[in-house]
C-alpha cells in the first residue's frame, strides 16, 4: 500500500540503508556507467544510491503499478464470478495485477487494484482507513488515533509498489549480499539508475533482484527478482507511468456505495489479529523464523486450509513425505500432514529437512 510506505523517509526499509548497510559489509566495487543508457545520469556508486534511497523525498505522486508473475507454476483456471475478493488468488500467483496509487504528504493515500469487473480500493485520509471490494460490496472502515502511521488495511500483494517492495528488499541488505550498479535506462518515460543485489547465498532460489531508481527523486520505480537459470524476471513490479504531483483532494475522499456493507473496525482488532473474513486459515502460533537471510525459512504451525485452497494445493503441488512441497522459480512452500506451513526461497528439499529437525 503506497500510504505510509512511501513517507518522506521510506521508513519501512531504507531508512538506514545508506550507513547501516554499508557499515555491514556489503561489497559495493563499481560505479554505474551512464554512457550505457539513454538519459545521461551523473555517475553514482552503490552506497550513494542507497543512501539517495533512503532520504528520497517526494510530497505526493500518482501513476499506475503492474505486477506481473512469471512462477512458472501451471496455468490455473478462474475462478469465475459471483461474490468474493475482487483480487483472486490465481491472477497473484500467475499473471498480471494492475493498480492505480495516488499519495499525498504521510496519511493520504489511495490504492485501487483492477479486477476483472471489479476493484479493490483502500483508501487513507487523514485518520480514516477505508477498504471496498466491488465484488462483494463489502466496506471496512477504521479510525486511527492521531499521528498513528500503521499500515492497517489489508492490500493484496499485488497491490505492493516498487517502493514497499524496494524498502522490504534493502532493509534486509547484509554482508550476504553484493551491492552493484548496473545500466541506467528508461522506467515509466523517466531516466533510472540500477542497484542489482546478488545473494553470495547458494542455498537460495534467488539469482538477483534488480531496483530501479529514479534519478531525479530516487523513488524506486521498478523491482525485478530473477530465480537461479532464469533470463526473465520471476517477478516484477514496475511503474507503467508515473507522476510526481501532489493530486487532487477528491481522489481521497470515500463515500460507502448505496447497498454495500459497512464493518467498523479497530486497532484492538488488528492487534489481536483479527482475522479477515475471507482468510484461508487462522494460525495457532506465531511464525517462527529458521536460518538467516536469503535462505530463511519461516514456519507457521495449525494451518487449516478451506476445502477450495486445498484442491488448489492438490493440482500445484508434489506428494512428499508427511506433506506435499509446491515449487516455483523463487519460493518453495511445504505443508505437513500435521498443518506445519515452512515458506522460503530455498529448494524444498531443504524445507523437508527442516521440518524433521
Amino acid at each position: 500500500m503506497v500510504s505510509t510506505a512511501l513517507s518522506r523517509r521510506l521508513k519501512l526499509a531504507a531508512p538506514v540503508v545508506a550507513v547501516g548497510v554499508v557499515a555491514a559489509g556489503v561489497t559495493v566495487p563499481r560505479l554505474a556507467d551512464a554512457a550505457d543508457a539513454s538519459a545521461a545520469l551523473p555517475p553514482r556508486t552503490a552506497a550513494q544510491l542507497l543512501e539517495d534511497v533512503s532520504q528520497a523525498d517526494v510530497d505526493g505522486l500518482s501513476g499506475t503499478v503492474v505486477a506481473t508473475s512469471r512462477l512458472g507454476l501451471p496455468e490455473l483456471p478462474s475462478s469465475g464470478g459471483g461474490g468474493g475478493s475482487a483480487v483472486s488468488l490465481t491472477g497473484l500467483l500467475s499473471g498480471s495485477t494492475t493498480a492505480r496509487v495516488w499519495k499525498a504528504g504521510d496519511d493520504r493515500s489511495r490504492v485501487a487494484v483492477d479486477a476483472p469487473f471489479a476493484e479493490y480500493d483502500v483508501v487513507r485520509d487523514g485518520s480514516d482507513v477505508w477498504t471496498f471490494d466491488s465484488a462483494s460490496s463489502d466496506v471496512e472502515h477504521l479510525v486511527l488515533p492521531e499521528g498513528s502511521e500503521p499500515s492497517p488495511a489489508p492490500v493484496p500483494s499485488g497491490a505492493a509498489t516498487p517502493q514497499d517492495l524496494a524498502e522490504k528488499l534493502l532493509s534486509s541488505v547484509e554482508p550476504t549480499t553484493t551491492v552493484t550498479v548496473g545500466r541506467a535506462e528508461e522506467v515509466a518515460g523517466r531516466a533510472a539508475y540500477e542497484l542489482v543485489l546478488e545473494p553470495k547465498d547458494e542455498g537460495t532460489l534467488v539469482d538477483e533482484v534488480r531496483l530501479a531508481v529514479d534519478g531525479e527523486t530516487s523513488v524506486p520505480l521498478r523491482v525485478q527478482a530473477f530465480g537461479v537459470g532464469q533470463a526473465e524476471p520471476a517477478v516484477e513490479v514496475a511503474f507503467t507511468s508515473v507522476r510526481f504531483a501532489v493530486p487532487d483532494d477528491s481522489v481521497f475522499d470515500f463515500t460507502p456505495p448505496s447497498g454495500s456493507t459497512v464493518t467498523e473496525r479497530s486497532l484492538e482488532d488488528l492487534a489481536a489479529g483479527k482475522p479477515d473474513r475471507t482468510a484461508p486459515s487462522t494460525p495457532s502460533a506465531l511464525p517462527q523464523v529458521l536460518g538467516s537471510g536469503w535462505s530463511t525459512v519461516v514456519e507457521t504451525s495449525g494451518v487449516q486450509l478451506p476445502e477450495s485452497a486445498q484442491a488448489l494445493v492438490g493440482q500445484l503441488s508434489t506428494p512428499v513425505a508427511d506433506g506435499r512441497t509446491l515449487t516455483s522459480a523463487l519460493l518453495s512452500a511445504l505443508l505437513t500432514d500435521d498443518g506445519r506451513l515452512l515458506v522460503g526461497s530455498v529448494p524444498p528439499a531443504r524445507l523437508v529437512e527442516l521440518a524433521g529437525r
